[in-house]
């Protein structure tokens, strides 16, 4: 979504402050890039919606059975839980199960509460309520995005500075590449999926050779 308000407004900007003589160029280059980044997001939330609609657990005696798309089951023994816990991940509710040998997580169930007391009543455990820490991660993306907040500052205020558009676009790209590996699960804790994060990174890099190539090889 980050990605998305970002080439949003590029591409306002490119509609309403740009020179006339380079308003149609600058369109459609930002136009291009949007369409992009809108197959990328419609594909990314079917498979999303997809996960979340094939997946359904059952009770079956002090078994828990969760199954997914392609007939693929995941169980847990309740009598034999370490703990349960319960926390928000990207919006929705996630109740984690923690086993002797693996973790069951589910996310975003249909009444969870009536869920949640059946397995505390066979399993003999009670839930423990976690509330994640944002902060660090809010603070490493500010780090990550400085760049293009000084360029952008440049940009609109300090003319001799001559940060054009192109310019500005191609370091915000950069800097949205090192972030989505920098608040990704495989760089911090409590980080975005990293297969949500390498999709991304795959788009960008696309964008930034696109943008690499009208910026040195192609007269701006």
């Amino acid at each position: 979504m980050l990605i998305f308000l970002i080439n949003l407004s590029f591409l306002i900007y490119s509609v309403y402050m740009t020179e006339p003589d380079k308003k149609i160029s600058n369109l459609l280059i930002f136009s291009v890039v949007m369409v992009i980044v809108l197959v990328f997001l419609y594909r990314n939330y079917k498979k999303q919606l997809n996960v979340l609609s094939d997946n359904y657990v059952e009770i079956d005696g002090h078994k828990l059975k969760q199954y997914f798309s392609e007939n693929m089951c995941n169980e847990v023994n309740l009598k034999k839980l370490v703990s349960i816990t319960q926390d928000s991940f990207r919006g929705y509710d996630r109740l984690t199960l923690v086993g002797k040998d693996h973790n069951v997580i589910l996310l975003n169930m249909e009444d969870l509460d009536t869920l949640k007391n059946q397995i505390e009543t066979l399993s003999n455990k009670k839930t423990e309520y976690k509330s994640i820490n944002y902060k660090p991660l809010y603070v490493k993306a500010l780090v990550i995005l400085l760049p293009s907040i000084v360029g952008l500052i440049l940009h609109l205020f300090v003319p001799a500075a001559n940060v054009h558009i192109k310019l500005l676009y191609l370091i915000a790209n950069v800097n949205l590449f090192f972030l989505a590996y920098g608040i990704s699960d495989k760089s911090m804790p409590n980080g975005f999926p990293f297969q949500l994060a390498r999709r991304m990174m795959i788009v960008l890099a696309i964008l930034l050779g696109f943008q690499v190539y009208l910026y040195f090889f192609k007269q701006m």
